[in-house]
Protein backbone atom coordinates (compact mmCIF):
# COMPACT_ATOMS: atom_id res chain seq x y z
CA UNK A 1 0.00 0.00 0.00
CA UNK A 2 1.42 3.27 -1.00
CA UNK A 3 1.14 6.49 1.00
CA UNK A 4 0.58 9.63 -1.13
CA UNK A 5 3.32 12.22 -0.84
CA UNK A 6 2.94 15.95 -0.76
CA UNK A 7 4.17 18.07 -3.64
CA UNK A 8 7.26 16.78 -5.46
CA UNK A 9 9.25 18.45 -8.22
CA UNK A 10 9.13 16.26 -11.30
CA UNK A 11 10.24 17.72 -14.64
CA UNK A 12 12.57 20.51 -15.70
CA UNK A 13 12.38 21.82 -19.28
CA UNK A 14 13.63 24.85 -21.15
CA UNK A 15 10.83 26.44 -23.17
CA UNK A 16 11.48 27.45 -26.76
CA UNK A 17 11.24 31.12 -27.71
CA UNK A 18 8.24 30.50 -30.00
CA UNK A 19 4.92 30.88 -28.15
CA UNK A 20 3.23 27.88 -29.80
CA UNK A 21 6.19 25.70 -28.84
CA UNK A 22 5.99 26.90 -25.24
CA UNK A 23 2.41 25.68 -24.95
CA UNK A 24 3.28 22.42 -26.69
CA UNK A 25 6.27 21.85 -24.40
CA UNK A 26 4.08 22.34 -21.31
CA UNK A 27 1.53 19.83 -22.58
CA UNK A 28 4.33 17.36 -23.31
CA UNK A 29 5.67 17.84 -19.78
CA UNK A 30 2.21 17.17 -18.34
CA UNK A 31 1.95 14.03 -20.49
CA UNK A 32 5.29 12.82 -19.10
CA UNK A 33 4.27 13.64 -15.55
CA UNK A 34 0.92 11.81 -15.51
CA UNK A 35 2.37 8.88 -17.47
CA UNK A 36 5.26 8.56 -15.01
CA UNK A 37 2.75 8.40 -12.14
CA UNK A 38 0.22 5.98 -13.67
CA UNK A 39 2.01 4.18 -16.52
CA UNK A 40 1.76 4.29 -20.30
CA UNK A 41 -1.81 3.96 -21.52
CA UNK A 42 -3.27 4.16 -18.00
CA UNK A 43 -4.22 7.82 -17.79
CA UNK A 44 -5.93 10.66 -19.65
CA UNK A 45 -6.05 14.35 -18.80
CA UNK A 46 -7.75 17.54 -19.95
CA UNK A 47 -6.83 21.13 -19.21
CA UNK A 48 -9.08 23.22 -16.99
CA UNK A 49 -6.98 26.37 -16.72
CA UNK A 50 -3.55 26.75 -18.32
CA UNK A 51 -0.99 29.50 -17.61
CA UNK A 52 -0.71 32.26 -20.19
CA UNK A 53 2.23 31.58 -22.48
CA UNK A 54 3.61 35.09 -22.03
CA UNK A 55 4.30 34.26 -18.38
CA UNK A 56 6.86 31.54 -19.19
CA UNK A 57 7.67 31.68 -22.90
CA UNK A 58 11.43 31.84 -23.40
CA UNK A 59 12.11 31.01 -19.74
CA UNK A 60 13.51 28.01 -17.95
CA UNK A 61 10.84 26.35 -15.85
CA UNK A 62 9.93 23.22 -13.91
CA UNK A 63 6.62 21.43 -13.52
CA UNK A 64 5.53 20.52 -10.00
CA UNK A 65 2.69 18.20 -8.95
CA UNK A 66 1.53 15.62 -6.43
CA UNK A 67 2.07 11.86 -6.50
CA UNK A 68 -0.68 9.76 -8.14
CA UNK A 69 -2.81 12.74 -9.25
CA UNK A 70 -6.47 12.09 -9.98
CA UNK A 71 -9.57 14.18 -10.44
CA UNK A 72 -9.17 17.96 -10.37
CA UNK A 73 -5.57 18.70 -9.42
CA UNK A 74 -3.43 21.80 -9.13
CA UNK A 75 -0.03 21.86 -10.85
CA UNK A 76 2.61 24.55 -10.54
CA UNK A 77 4.81 25.97 -13.26
CA UNK A 78 7.93 27.36 -11.60
CA UNK A 79 9.71 30.01 -13.67
CA UNK A 80 13.42 29.94 -12.79
CA UNK A 81 16.37 32.28 -12.79
CA UNK A 82 19.28 29.96 -12.18
CA UNK A 83 18.17 27.90 -9.17
CA UNK A 84 15.84 30.60 -7.90
CA UNK A 85 12.08 30.42 -8.45
CA UNK A 86 11.01 33.83 -9.76
CA UNK A 87 7.35 32.98 -10.22
CA UNK A 88 5.15 30.06 -9.17
CA UNK A 89 2.11 29.80 -11.42
CA UNK A 90 -0.74 27.50 -10.34
CA UNK A 91 -3.05 25.94 -12.91
CA UNK A 92 -5.56 23.09 -12.99
CA UNK A 93 -6.05 19.92 -14.98
CA UNK A 94 -8.50 17.02 -14.74
CA UNK A 95 -6.75 13.65 -14.47
CA UNK A 96 -8.57 10.39 -15.29
CA UNK A 97 -6.36 7.44 -14.28
CA UNK A 98 -7.08 3.81 -15.07
CA UNK A 99 -5.74 0.85 -13.08
CA UNK A 100 -6.13 -2.89 -12.74
CA UNK A 101 -8.30 -3.37 -9.69
CA UNK A 102 -9.59 -6.44 -7.81
CA UNK A 103 -13.36 -6.70 -8.21
CA UNK A 104 -15.74 -8.88 -6.21
CA UNK A 105 -16.96 -11.61 -8.59
CA UNK A 106 -19.66 -13.18 -6.41
CA UNK A 107 -21.58 -12.24 -3.25
CA UNK A 108 -19.34 -12.41 -0.18
CA UNK A 109 -20.59 -12.59 3.38
CA UNK A 110 -18.75 -11.27 6.40
CA UNK A 111 -15.72 -13.49 7.16
CA UNK A 112 -15.79 -15.11 3.68
CA UNK A 113 -12.26 -16.00 2.51
CA UNK A 114 -10.82 -13.86 -0.30
CA UNK A 115 -9.55 -16.15 -3.08
CA UNK A 116 -8.78 -16.06 -6.79
CA UNK A 117 -12.14 -17.78 -7.33
CA UNK A 118 -14.24 -14.93 -5.93
CA UNK A 119 -12.12 -12.03 -7.17
CA UNK A 120 -11.54 -10.95 -10.78
CA UNK A 121 -9.29 -8.19 -12.15
CA UNK A 122 -10.76 -5.33 -14.22
CA UNK A 123 -9.15 -2.20 -15.64
CA UNK A 124 -11.24 0.70 -14.34
CA UNK A 125 -11.10 4.45 -14.01
CA UNK A 126 -10.12 5.10 -10.39
CA UNK A 127 -10.66 8.85 -10.16
CA UNK A 128 -13.34 8.56 -7.49
CA UNK A 129 -11.73 5.73 -5.48
CA UNK A 130 -10.22 7.48 -2.48
CA UNK A 131 -8.87 4.43 -0.66
CA UNK A 132 -6.12 1.99 -1.60
CA UNK A 133 -6.61 -1.48 -3.04
CA UNK A 134 -4.39 -4.54 -3.61
CA UNK A 135 -2.46 -3.87 -6.81
CA UNK A 136 -1.63 -7.43 -7.84
CA UNK A 137 -2.94 -10.98 -7.35
CA UNK A 138 0.18 -11.76 -5.30
CA UNK A 139 -0.79 -9.17 -2.70
CA UNK A 140 -4.01 -11.12 -2.15
CA UNK A 141 -2.64 -14.64 -2.58
CA UNK A 142 0.28 -14.11 -0.18
CA UNK A 143 -2.04 -13.06 2.64
CA UNK A 144 -4.76 -15.09 4.29
CA UNK A 145 -7.57 -12.55 3.88
CA UNK A 146 -11.27 -12.53 4.66
CA UNK A 147 -14.08 -10.02 4.14
CA UNK A 148 -14.76 -7.64 7.03
CA UNK A 149 -18.33 -7.05 5.80
CA UNK A 150 -20.78 -8.28 3.17
CA UNK A 151 -19.56 -7.35 -0.33
CA UNK A 152 -21.64 -7.22 -3.50
CA UNK A 153 -20.49 -8.37 -6.96
CA UNK A 154 -18.90 -5.59 -9.01
CA UNK A 155 -17.44 -3.72 -6.04
CA UNK A 156 -13.77 -2.80 -6.17
CA UNK A 157 -12.07 -4.63 -3.31
CA UNK A 158 -10.28 -2.13 -1.05
CA UNK A 159 -7.86 -2.83 1.76
CA UNK A 160 -10.45 -1.45 4.18
CA UNK A 161 -12.85 -4.23 3.09
CA UNK A 162 -10.58 -7.08 4.22
CA UNK A 163 -8.53 -8.27 7.14
CA UNK A 164 -6.02 -11.03 7.81
CA UNK A 165 -7.73 -14.13 9.19
CA UNK A 166 -6.94 -14.42 12.93
CA UNK A 167 -5.05 -17.41 14.34
CA UNK A 168 -8.26 -18.67 15.98
CA UNK A 169 -11.72 -18.21 14.46
CA UNK A 170 -15.07 -18.72 16.15
CA UNK A 171 -16.03 -22.38 15.83
CA UNK A 172 -12.44 -23.64 15.44
CA UNK A 173 -11.29 -26.71 17.34
CA UNK A 174 -8.44 -25.33 19.45
CA UNK A 175 -5.61 -27.23 21.13
CA UNK A 176 -5.44 -26.07 24.76
CA UNK A 177 -2.48 -26.19 27.12
CA UNK A 178 -2.61 -25.78 30.91
CA UNK A 179 0.53 -25.68 33.07
CA UNK A 180 0.31 -26.43 36.83
CA UNK A 181 3.82 -26.34 38.22
CA UNK A 182 5.72 -29.06 36.42
CA UNK A 183 2.52 -30.72 35.15
CA UNK A 184 1.30 -29.91 31.65
CA UNK A 185 -2.28 -30.80 30.69
CA UNK A 186 -3.40 -30.69 27.08
CA UNK A 187 -6.98 -30.84 25.87
CA UNK A 188 -9.23 -29.38 23.17
CA UNK A 189 -12.04 -26.86 23.00
CA UNK A 190 -14.32 -24.99 20.62
CA UNK A 191 -13.56 -21.29 20.19
CA UNK A 192 -16.54 -19.10 21.04
CA UNK A 193 -14.98 -16.01 19.42
CA UNK A 194 -12.17 -14.93 17.11
CA UNK A 195 -8.74 -14.24 18.56
CA UNK A 196 -5.35 -13.11 17.34
CA UNK A 197 -2.08 -14.18 18.94
CA UNK A 198 -1.86 -12.70 22.43
CA UNK A 199 -5.58 -11.92 22.72
CA UNK A 200 -7.78 -13.45 25.45
CA UNK A 201 -10.90 -15.30 24.27
CA UNK A 202 -13.46 -17.80 25.59
CA UNK A 203 -13.36 -21.49 24.67
CA UNK A 204 -15.70 -24.35 25.57
CA UNK A 205 -13.80 -27.48 26.57
CA UNK A 206 -15.08 -30.37 24.45
CA UNK A 207 -15.29 -33.19 27.03
CA UNK A 208 -16.87 -31.48 30.03
CA UNK A 209 -18.33 -28.38 28.42
CA UNK A 210 -16.41 -26.13 30.83
CA UNK A 211 -16.01 -22.50 29.75
CA UNK A 212 -12.37 -21.48 29.77
CA UNK A 213 -10.63 -18.17 29.51
CA UNK A 214 -7.57 -18.66 27.27
CA UNK A 215 -4.82 -16.67 25.59
CA UNK A 216 -4.24 -17.36 21.89
CA UNK A 217 -0.73 -18.78 21.43
CA UNK A 218 -0.69 -19.49 17.69
CA UNK A 219 -2.62 -21.12 14.88
CA UNK A 220 -5.54 -22.92 16.59
CA UNK A 221 -3.54 -23.05 19.86
CA UNK A 222 -4.16 -21.37 23.20
CA UNK A 223 -2.98 -21.38 26.81
CA UNK A 224 -5.59 -21.77 29.54
CA UNK A 225 -5.79 -18.87 31.99
CA UNK A 226 -8.70 -20.00 34.17
CA UNK A 227 -12.09 -21.71 34.12
CA UNK A 228 -15.30 -19.67 33.95
CA UNK A 229 -17.66 -22.49 34.90
CA UNK A 230 -20.22 -24.31 32.80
Amino acid sequence: MKTPLLIVALIGLCALPVMADASSSLRSAIDEYVTAEWGEGNVEWVELSMPAEKLFNGSTWTLEGSEKPRGRVVLYLNVLYGNTVLRRIPFRIQVMPFAWTPVVAQPLQRNSPITSENIRWDKREVTEIRHTWPESPDEINNLNLRAKRSLSPGKVLLWQDVEIVPEVCQGDLVRLRLEKGTVVIETEGIALQDGREGEVIRVEQTELGTLLRVRVAGYKRADVINALGR
